[in-house]
């Protein structure tokens, strides 16, 4: 498909009334392609993604920045096409007969599509919502505006499998609409990934309580896989407490993040 691309951009360049179309699918190629490397493309120490945030609105708000590569392969396809079609006008002009350049371009086409397998379809199972109307209809209900909610447990590394107990905290995430600190995206600031390893080594301690109250944590969800480190934990802080304020049938309960003293000494 590449060399077929290439040669369409050759061609084309040369071909004048194509000129301009295979010019603009080269550009798209190219900037499209960029955009999708997002804040891994780095000249030193600049950082054009970043640069381009505060210029471009939206830009910052991206959150997927891979998914740009869907234009970079869309406009690499039209360009192998145009090669294919400069291929057939070279044969005729090279007086081919028809059908000999037909079977030629054709072959070529096939073995371009046959290039690569198509992947195995891979299924996977998503929670039943009715299950958890309890505990989202009670993290929706109280809140605070301004608020949000960390669910438990974090991903234990940085592979895609690894966050398939996020993806699934994310969709429940639908039936209560709370701001939750933790997620997945195209790409990760340096904190969150500082933080994630933090939370894996040290579990709900005095520091990472006191990270999540800077986050403005008012709830944090816990799966019954990860309940065995709240009890002992949420008593020994001297300045955070964890209450439990919901528990659900399914095995996940809520627990309240307070604060139980100022640093004057007066209790909230």
């Amino acid at each position: 498909k590449i060399l077929l691309a290439a040669f369409g951009v050759v061609a084309g360049v040369l071909h004048r009334r194509r000129r301009q179309w295979v010019l603009f699918l080269l550009l798209t190629t190219i900037v499209t392609g960029l955009l999708a490397i997002g804040p891994n493309l780095k000249l030193g120490d600049f950082q054009p993604w970043w640069m381009l945030g505060k210029w471009i609105p939206g830009i910052s708000q991206v959150r997927n920045v891979f998914r740009f590569v869907y234009l970079t392969q869309m406009a690499t396809i039209l360009l192998g096409i145009t090669g294919l079609s400069e291929l057939w006008l070279h044969m005729r002009a090279r007086s081919w007969r028809p059908i000999t350049a037909a079977i030629v371009v054709n072959l070529v086409a096939l073995l371009a599509l046959a290039e690569v397998a198509v992947l195995k379809l891979v299924l996977a199972g998503v929670p039943d919502l009715s299950r958890h109307h309890g505990w989202t209809e009670f993290v929706k209900r109280h809140t605070p505006d301004g608020k949000g909610i960390a669910c438990l447990p974090f991903p234990p590394g940085t592979r895609a499998a690894d966050f398939d107990s996020t993806a699934r905290w994310m969709y429940l995430g639908s039936l209560h609409g709370v701001p939750m600190i933790n997620g997945y995206s195209g790409f990760f600031p340096p904190s969150y990934l500082k933080f994630q390893a933090q939370i894996n080594k040290e579990g709900l301690s005095e520091n990472i309580l006191s990270q999540l109250a800077a986050m403005k944590t008012h709830f944090i969800v816990v799966h019954s896989i990860y309940q065995a480190s709240i009890p002992d934990r949420s008593v020994l802080h001297s300045q955070f407490q964890l209450q439990l304020v919901h528990a659900d049938a399914i095995g996940i309960r809520v627990y309240e993040l307070v604060t139980s003293v100022t640093k004057s000494g007066s209790a909230d």
